[in-house]
């Protein structure tokens, strides 16, 4: 009989070990390697390359993970407009796609293309160089980037004008030269402020105390101590009443006065009287402002639609905003309503129809109806991306999908959240939040996303995230035609999906019903007309 017994749970424990090996086999197998653990860093990728560092020496692969340049460099950045700058032997210079110099290292430091130039720095002046390495010698005191063909320099104390070919337009002779906005630039002279364009001439006389820079045709002046606003051709349009104020943004401007914050319109009417102690811009149709230490929002035409009565409040994001109560955490809609009641140490906006929540010192994700719909239990988490997120428990880091289920068990030392449908994991570092990728030492690689296209795109139309879609395609340009007021802000990223290819854009110039955007990863040979748009990620997760 004990004979028996033993040789049952002798089966059994074989049986055990057989079905773990073969769990943690499977788990193994379900991870899709781009890249093995093998550089000390790997930046995101920005123009299909992405920098690496191996040992004290930098280089770059390409989406398919292959080395494309080899760690060769001291320092580099990342590739803007085919270019990255890189330093070897204590000087920068540029390479091409290839590798190749355009620009030997030469200079103390340098900065990215900006209208075709780029700034560099030299024995304690700046100048300039080209894309065809063409240099304006480094000879300014001070410079700004290039921008419609002209930048703004400073010799000693004074400031002009220079063309590409390093020629000055105005000689330096203004004691303060602003960047051109709506291409008027604002100048100080004998203590005066005016304005010229951008060929130099004298639009606006110098006539004032002080002066900002032009926006929605408008800009903001002051004059014997109280602000108002002029046109283009230097009218005062809004008389000088205010303590400050501040430029105009979709048709209202934020002014001060008698020592209460207000808007107005571009009539100089009051859309709410000087009533708040502060105010925002508006996000989304609505502004956060402050009465009596409590925060609400008002609409653009000046009404109370949520009255004050939080501690603190975030701006409206994708129709829900986060406030405060006694420092709890929740969310409420566009109308007030309280989706999520006050109850978290912290809540995330919502990300592919989740939100992270914490409590207690661990992490989990609730959903627009306000239900916890992942257990928190994880000590820390990201924001889903491309379905899932990632988390850590026990030391140990994976991803999840949208059920809370692993996809990928927690396996490493560390994991950033997917982009482009690859995630940087790292293996044999430790948690140290104030290392540069929040992991010290190990190595770090690359692995696939294994959710397919079709998963992916499943999420997005379940959260909402559905944008509109592509109208049309010219040069290195993308219409695509939606609701864009509700979702897109500029340069937010959305994706479209060509079978299993993701394409991911930026958008530039979003308006009411179409947004002008660029291909930042992937191919624009892969976007047809009609294509479907999804929302991707906000301009703060770059």
């Amino acid at each position: 009989m004990r004979k028996t017994i033993f040789k049952s749970l002798f089966l059994f424990i074989v049986m055990a070990i057989a079905i773990l090996f073969s769990q943690g086999v499977k788990a193994q197998s379900s991870i899709q390697w781009l890249v093995k653990p093998q550089f000390d860093y790997i930046d995101d990728f920005s123009n299909g390359f992405a920098a690496v560092k191996q040992g004290s020496k930098w280089g770059y692969i390409n989406t398919e993970g292959k080395i494309v340049v080899n760690p060769v460099f001291d320092e580099v950045t990342a590739f803007k407009d085919g270019f990255a700058a890189v330093k070897k032997d204590g000087k920068w210079g540029f390479i091409d796609r290839t590798g190749r110099f355009i620009i030997k290292p030469q200079f103390n430091l340098v900065w990215g293309f900006s209208d075709g130039m780029a700034k560099v720095y030299l024995n304690k002046k700046y100048g300039f160089v080209s894309k065809e390495g063409q240099v304006i010698e480094p000879q300014f005191d001070d410079a700004s980037f290039f921008e419609n063909a002209i930048a703004v320099v400073q010799k000693g104390y004074l400031r002009g004008l220079i063309n590409k070919e390093g020629k000055f337009i105005i000689e330096p002779q203004f004691n303060f030269l602003d960047d051109f906005k709506e291409g008027m630039a604002v100048f100080e002279i004998g203590y005066k402020y005016g304005y010229i364009n951008t060929e130099g001439k004298v639009v606006i006389k110098p006539e004032f105390n002080n002066a900002n820079g032009f926006s929605e045709g408008l800009a903001v002046v002051e004059k014997d101590g109280k602000w108002g606003f002029i046109n283009k051709e230097g009218k005062m349009v809004i008389e000088p009443q205010f303590e400050e104020a501040w430029g105009f943004d979709e048709g209202l401007a934020k002014a001060k006065k008698e020592g209460k914050w207000c808007y107005i319109n571009k009539e100089g009417k009051f859309i709410t009287k000087p009533q708040f102690d502060d105010l925002w811009s508006f996000s989304e149709g609505l502004a956060a402002v402050k009465k009596d230490d409590k925060w609400g929002f008002i609409n653009k035409e000046g009404k109370i639609v949520i009255e004050p009565q939080f501690d603190e409040v975030y701006a409206f994001e994708g129709g829900f905003a986060k406030f405060n109560v006694g420092n709890n955490w929740g969310l409420i809609d566009r109308e007030g309503r309280m989706v999520i009641k006050p109850q978290f140490d912290y809540i995330s906006n919502f990300t592919e129809g989740l939100a992270v929540v914490k409590k207690d010192g661990k992490y989990g994700f609730v959903n627009k109806e306000g239900k916890v719909v992942i257990e928190i239990r994880f000590n820390r988490v990201s924001d889903f991306s491309e379905g899932l997120a990632a988390i850590e428990k026990d030391g140990k880091c994976g991803f999840i999908d949208t059920e809370g289920k692993f996809v990928i068990k927690p396996h490493f030392s560390g994991v950033l959240p997917f982009e482009a449908s690859v995630a940087r994991v790292n293996e044999g570092g430790r948690w140290f939040p104030e290392a540069e990728m929040g992991v010290d030492g190990g190595k770090w690689g690359l692995i696939k996303n294994p959710l397919k296209a079709s998963d992916k795109i499943t999420n997005y139309e379940k959260a909402g995230d559905f944008v509109g879609t592509i109208s049309s395609i010219g040069g290195n340009e993308v219409i695509v035609s939606g609701k864009i007021a509700d979702k897109v802000k500029i340069f937010d990223k959305l994706c479209a999906f060509n079978g299993e290819k993701i394409v991911i854009l930026q958008a530039h110039f979003p308006m009411m019903t179409i947004a002008k955007c660029k291909v930042i990863h992937g191919s624009i040979n892969d976007l047809q007309g009609g294509m479907k748009v999804y929302f991707y990620k906000r301009k703060k997760d770059d």
